[in-house]
């Protein structure tokens, strides 16, 4: 059945949105080195440690720290372009006009922006509300600015990148005019961002400034709470500035009025009293363990295929955050694709922030709560209970781990690491089963339903990315013939994963689309201009049957090929070529042969029966020996198949003979080794 018009556009919206965390990937990857910068800039500076380490005290230390501070600070303070960049990029399959054209897009909209508000570099001052990007004063947008400039130029990209111009102006004409436009563009997404982002900061003031201003639990744990909520979006600044510098009073020692519940803790520490205001500072502990948690269910989670990958994508992130405390490297990859799981782990961490209380643990911080923190002003302090800080967070991110797995597979969450691999037997087929080649592209574009079906096809660095008119039309089973790693489907979006070859895939299915030619070279070699003649031999004894009478649609209605099914009734599975083993499965279910007339041919011991894992079957061949026809492969316990309920017919398909069909001359009993009874036919 197909569907609407309004349905496609709401299932391309919703893939936009689930490209959203991957385009972000590129600019994550540099995170970890700013934070690691930053948290080294710290430990070599901090006065503590000096004290305890005399030699750091010297001029060649501190303009290390300084030069590492600097660098670090280069990569924190401009997430925003980076990620402008990064997205733009990744949904222009890696243009660099695209990324060319997000910068130019960036300083316009922080240039009109400064322009409409009248911001000065006096103004910039006020970090909480403004900011000065790449030198111009503007309003402190944050990283989610970046981001809506990566979208913005990624649709002007898309828009303008095939523009016609009037002769006279054909220079800017085509992906020329896409910077040009940016620039516009940007400009015009300064104007809502001017209407909207002051108000938002309104907002959270009057929030902050109706708060009070003693040191009630539940005050300064919803300060954090809100603190941490609003970080993704880079509105937490303002709250952070709030309750930091500004909510409470503590007169000191000296008689000094302390405003700001982070002032107000170095200020006590000073004057060696009870600390009073660490509940929120304790958040940052708290945070860590609990958004180590979700990333570790997202790992765990993560398919078999994928987990590797998963875990490398966070494992530096994970360093970061325990050393310095920074969390943008953890949350980033999965906040906009699921941000359930960022705030299951942000209430955990506002529980935790009530518990600690009651436990009178009083460790600080000053900058982000990582480890340096936690061993200054925890242990070094000796801070009431601070021993009991870890434990609290592994509790909380115990609970929060099995919290965020749930959830995951609940709701079949869009995280990291995440593909709906297909069970079906066919999902096992080999790769090397359909060549790299056009009969491979052909396969794929027919699994989508034909060209007529794929309403936009797109690539990333390891997957397609299509979207399509009818699902119905989908065969999701043959994709892995093809070679695929695994599907995901949400809607009427598919990502079929390919690996490093899905660009030169998606080359070749554009090329076919496009009606371009296509390298020939790979196409199915015959020893004789006039087709076929090596002989086909029966490969086990039963009852040789057609193709189209084997009980499963892929291999019925031929999606990988010709073919033919014998149901066995000898333990014996026979090679019906010369030729070579060119694949054994695993799970033993299935070999494939490449004759020496080039036909590639799968032969598949039963349906479905990957999931006997191996027990029925005996190969007598390894991968890349030389075999002869009628040679023994593989003994077959047929009796097992059939007591655990699978069909036991013995499937022969020839993968990459496109044009051909098998004639069977005979049905019903044969032997192994008959000859004349399998022909191959245009």
């Amino acid at each position: 059945m197909s569907i609407t018009k309004k349905a496609i556009s709401r299932n391309k919206i919703f893939a936009s949105i689930q490209t959203l965390g991957p385009s972000l990937t590129t600019g994550i990857a540099v995170i970890p080195l700013g934070g690691l910068m930053l948290g080294l800039s710290s430990i070599l500076t901090n006065t503590t440690i000096i004290d305890a380490l005399p030699f750091l005290n010297n001029s060649i230390i501190t303009t290390v720290a300084v030069l590492f501070s600097n660098l670090g600070n280069l990569i924190i303070n401009n997430l925003a372009i980076i990620f402008a960049l990064s997205v733009a990029m990744s949904y222009s399959k890696k243009d660099s006009i695209a990324a060319f054209s997000a910068f130019l897009a960036f300083m316009s909209m922080h240039t009109v922006i400064g322009q409409i508000l009248n911001i000065t570099a006096k103004t910039a001052e006020d970090w909480t509300r403004y900011a000065t990007v790449l030198g111009i004063p503007t309003i402190n947008v944050g990283v989610l600015g970046g981001i809506l400039v990566g979208l913005v130029t990624a649709f002007v990209y898309k828009r303008f990148k095939d523009t016609k111009l009037p002769m006279a102006l054909s220079f800017f004409q085509g992906k020329r005019f896409v910077p040009i436009m940016s620039i516009i563009f940007g400009a015009l997404l300064a104007i809502p961002i001017c209407i909207v982002w002051p108000a938002l900061q309104n907002i959270i003031s009057i929030i902050a400034a109706s708060s009070g201003s003693n040191f009630n639990v539940w005050i300064m744990a919803g300060m954090s709470l809100l603190t941490f909520s609003l970080m993704p979006f880079g509105l937490h600044t303002i709250i952070y500035a709030t309750w930091a510098y500004q909510l409470g009073t503590y007169i000191s020692s000296s008689g000094t009025a302390v405003h700001g519940l982070l002032n107000i803790f170095f200020a006590q520490i000073a004057d060696g009293v009870p600390l009073t205001t660490t509940v929120p500072l304790m958040g940052n502990y708290l945070f860590t363990g609990t958004c180590i948690a979700v990333v570790l269910a997202i790992i765990k989670e993560a398919t078999p295929e994928n987990k590797d990958k998963t875990k490398s994508l966070f494992t530096g992130g994970i360093v970061t955050n325990f050393v310095t405390g920074i969390t943008e490297p953890l949350f980033f990859p999965f906040v906009f694709s699921a941000p359930i799981l960022y705030f299951l782990a942000v209430v955990f961490m506002f529980v935790g922030e009530i518990i600690v209380y009651f436990l009178n643990i009083t460790v600080g911080i000053s900058y982000c709560g990582g480890i340096v923190d936690f061993i200054i002003y925890g242990v070094l302090q000796n801070a009431n209970n601070w021993y009991l800080t870890p434990v609290v967070a592994i509790i909380l991110g115990a609970v929060t781990y099995v919290c965020a797995r749930f959830l995951i597979r609940r709701f079949h969450l869009n995280v990291p690491g995440q593909e709906c691999f297909e069970d079906s037997d066919a999902s096992n087929v080999l790769a090397s089963s359909v060549n790299t080649s056009e009969s491979r592209a052909k396969t794929i574009i027919a699994a989508f339903g034909g060209k007529e079906n794929i309403l936009e096809i797109d690539v990333c660095a390891t997957r397609l990315r299509v979207q399509v008119n009818d699902t119905d039309r989908v065969e999701i089973k043959l994709f892995t013939a093809t070679g695929a790693a695994g599907v995901m489907n949400v809607g009427n979006s598919y990502q079929i994963v390919y690996g490093t070859n899905a660009p030169l895939l998606f080359e070749e299915i554009k090329a076919i689309i496009n009606s371009k030619t296509i390298n020939k070279s790979d196409e199915p070699i015959s020893n004789n201009a006039n087709g076929f003649h090596e002989n086909i031999l029966v490969p086990a004894d039963g009852e040789l049957i057609p193709l189209n009478q084997v009980n499963d649609k892929v291999f019925s209605e031929e999606m990988m090929g010709t073919g033919f099914g014998v149901v066995s009734t000898d333990k014996g599975v026979y090679s019906p070529v010369n030729g070579k083993i060119i694949t054994v499965f695993p799970t033993k279910h299935a070999i494939g042969i490449l004759s020496d007339e080039n036909k590639e041919i799968l032969l598949h011991i039963g349906i479905d029966t990957v999931k006997l894992k191996g027990v029925p079957f005996e190969i007598i061949v390894n991968e890349g020996d030389i075999i002869s026809e009628n040679q023994l492969l593989a003994r077959v316990n047929y009796d097992y198949i059939k007591e655990k309920g699978f069909d036991p017919t013995l499937v022969t398909v020839f993968t990459n003979i496109p044009g051909y069909k098998v004639s069977l001359e005979k049905q019903g009993d044969v032997k192994h080794g008959d000859k004349e009874v399998i022909k191959i036919i245009k």
